[in-house]
């Protein structure tokens, strides 16, 4: 056996002895310190079998915690700087991660007209907070003012507009492209699902979509909306508002004996016309391609919209029967 061949072995068997005896020690040490590192490890493997992020993020922050109690428990050595600092850094980010899911799911405040919107219309499609996400899209609007105009004939189709509520003695009026009468809608209707249908209908066609999103064509109101005061009102009905106005400036200024009517134009009363929601398409296409709430808003207000279609053209169809049949009774009359 050549002297190369017998340095070989023997430092092969020192190689042997030397990982034997480490890996012995080895084995005392993991002795002292194995529950922590378990525990991690179940934390981890439990979190591969659940859906719900929120459990899945806390049996993390717990897996890290326990790797950090290892980092500074384990018997026979130092303080293990790397795991240490990862380790806290994932607990940090997963309890912000956690106390933003635990907000979300907190029941919002709710005004008294939000409260009552959400108890007639959304209710059985959106959560609380998926409604008040859905609100904070939209920007609310006071309309007061006799013949104010909602959305008219011509004029760019930019936004969907929800009908929140209709004081006494108002209506929304549509109209058609040649200014006939269509109908009167309610509370809770919805103003634009058909423009946001063929919207949807016209992205479709490659050359259409195109040609929309550069700006060369755009999609347009096919229907105009107004608020109308009630025929009963008449002028007496303005006459009595301006005697309520003086009331009220009466009592804000109980002092002045004389109270000059222009000291207060730019003020008017909230309890005429109606309030509105206006969404714009643009912040319900952000709504849709977050990928959070993606189906839960799209799928939601779909389901919301058809409901009402089909809720508007059966009453449609049940005022057309009302009157054909006034009609025929008025003819057989005769």
């Amino acid at each position: 056996m050549s002297n190369s061949t017998i340095a070989a072995s023997s430092s092969s068997e020192i190689w042997t002895v030397s990982f034997i005896h480490a890996l012995g020690q080895g084995f005392d040490v993991r002795r002292g310190f194995d529950v922590w590192m378990y525990l991690a490890y179940s934390c981890f493997v439990i979190s591969y079998f659940l859906n719900n992020i929120l459990y899945i993020r806390a049996l993390i922050a717990f897996g890290s915690f326990w790797f950090i109690m290892w980092a500074f428990l384990a018997p026979g050595m130092g303080v293990q700087i790397d795991t240490l600092l990862f380790n806290t850094a994932y607990v940090v980010i997963n309890i912000y991660q956690i106390i933003r899911l635990l907000k979300k799911k907190m029941p919002p405040k709710f005004s008294e007209l939000e409260q009552t919107c959400y108890d007639r219309d959304f209710r059985d499609v959106f959560s609380p907070n998926e409604f008040k996400m859905l609100l904070n899209k939209g920007r609310l609007e006071y309309l007061s003012q006799n013949e104010s105009q909602i959305c008219k004939v011509g004029q760019s189709f930019k936004e969907i507009v929800y009908v929140a509520h209709i004081n006494d003695g108002f209506c929304v009026e549509l109209r058609d492209s040649n200014n006939n009468f269509v109908s009167n809608v309610h509370a809770g209707s919805w103003i634009g699902i058909e423009e946001y249908a063929i919207r949807e209908d016209y992205l479709k066609n490659p050359i259409l979509n195109k040609a929309i999103k550069n700006g060369e064509y755009e999609l347009i109101w096919e229907i105009s909306a107004h608020i109308k005061e009630h025929d009963k009102r008449g002028s007496k009905g303005q006459d009595l508002n301006r005697e309520d106005d003086y009331i009220q400036k009466m009592i804000v200024h109980p002092t002045k004996s004389h109270i000059n009517m222009t000291d207060y134009v730019f003020l008017r009363k909230r309890s005429e016309g109606c309030i509105i929601y206006k969404f714009t398409i643009e912040n319900l296409e952000k709504l849709y391609n977050d990928r959070d709430i993606l189906f839960v808003f799209k799928n939601g207000l779909q389901t919301l919209w058809l409901s009402y279609c089909t809720s508007y053209i059966i009453s449609q169809n049940q005022r057309q029967a009302e009157y054909y049949k006034q009609v025929k009774d008025r003819d057989d009359n005769k």
